[in-house]
């Protein structure tokens, strides 16, 4: 887990969690880390999970980190909130669990868990959704062609 330990609160529940079901050797907290270590970081997790409550925030904007975490190839879970359902769908680009649903949530990362070949397949897949929506090279040269139709 990537960044600080606060609020002290949700830490202390998440280490009561991970203490109780002897979990210490699988969840590494990190602590706060700058953009240059990110990549690496990502790299070498088995997993990447985004959690997002419903919210005006959610349902209006896309998470920059959703992008680069489908670009690791990696499989990613996520709750199916604003613009995610339009690109990724579930257990074919990505594992899309309902919002403000834990248990559904767990869910889905266990199928990862449980699955590795095919959590595997959806991390690709999820890679080619990112590739063909959200690489700038493309998007710049789908931008260039509009303004040469249009003009």
């Amino acid at each position: 887990l990537i960044g600080p330990k606060t609020p002290e609160d949700d830490f202390n529940e998440l280490q009561l969690f991970i203490n109780l079901y002897h979990l210490g050797n699988k969840v590494i907290f990190t602590g706060p880390k700058n953009r240059d270590e990110i990549p690496q970081l990502l790299m070498g997790a088995d997993c990447l999970a985004l959690a997002r409550p419903e919210s005006v925030q959610a349902d209006y904007g896309f998470p920059t980190k959703l992008g680069e975490y489908l670009a690791t190839k990696k499989p990613v879970v996520i709750t199916a909130v604003g613009e995610i359902p339009f690109y990724l769908k579930d257990n074919i680009s990505a594992f899309m669990a309902r919002p403000d649903d834990p248990d559904h949530f767990a869910e889905k990362l266990y199928t990862v868990y449980n699955d590795p070949s095919f959590a595997a397949q959806v991390g690709m897949n999820g890679y080619r959704v990112a590739k063909e929506n959200f690489d700038s090279k493309i998007l710049a040269d789908k931008i260039l062609e509009n303004l040469e139709q249009n003009t």
